[in-house]
């Protein structure tokens, strides 16, 4: 935002920052497909928008149209995610996985159900072989067809008979509370 000359690569000028040569002999060349005069951003192959609330040019079509911005969380999200858990100023973080902040992150980002975010690559990675959220270690979502049912008792539930734990974090979703699965009573 501080850049206040430019050259044009065709007649070599030094200029003031714009979104055309003003020499005559480049006849108004164009600079770039988009140009951001608040950011003094230029882009030819991405399709970009600037956001004055972020005050930041993001890739996308734009407020509205792809994203819009949250003013709690205050940031642009993609229109897929205007039913989430606000968390102020929740994107102002770094990536929980490959921690690069979030808020300036020109790749797309998540939201987890506990509310907390990450990169949709990193999710992807994460997921494989991870349930719960790196952060708070609330599950990532419903888990129900990661469970089996054992016969037995598990520590702190109420029910002897049948309970269905998750097979990694062993969570019993009758009280809701992490349990550890007695080994002697354990049958299958």
């Amino acid at each position: 935002k501080a850049t206040q000359e430019m050259m044009c690569m065709l007649c070599l000028k030094v200029q003031p920052v714009g979104p055309n040569c003003q020499t005559p002999s480049c006849n108004g060349l164009s600079m770039a497909k988009y140009y951001c005069n608040i950011c003094k951003f230029f882009d030819d192959e991405r399709t970009v928008y600037h956001c004055p609330f972020c005050n930041l040019c993001r890739l996308g079509k734009g407020l509205g149209v792809d994203f819009f911005h949250c003013m709690k969380c205050n940031c642009c999200l993609g229109m897929k995610l205007t039913e989430h858990k606000c968390r102020e100023k929740g994107l102002e973080t770094n990536c929980p996985i490959c921690c690069d902040f979030l808020f300036t992150s020109s790749a797309a980002v998540r939201a987890l159900p506990c509310g907390h975010f990450m990169h949709s690559a990193c999710f992807q990675a994460y997921t494989c072989s991870h349930y719960t959220c790196p952060i708070c270690c609330k599950s990532l979502g419903d888990m129900a067809v990661s469970c089996i049912t054992f016969y037995g008792i598990a520590n702190l539930c109420i029910y002897v008979n049948e309970v269905n734990l998750h097979l990694e974090s062993h969570e019993c979703f009758h009280v809701l509370v992490k349990t550890i699965i007695s080994p002697i009573l354990l049958f299958i």
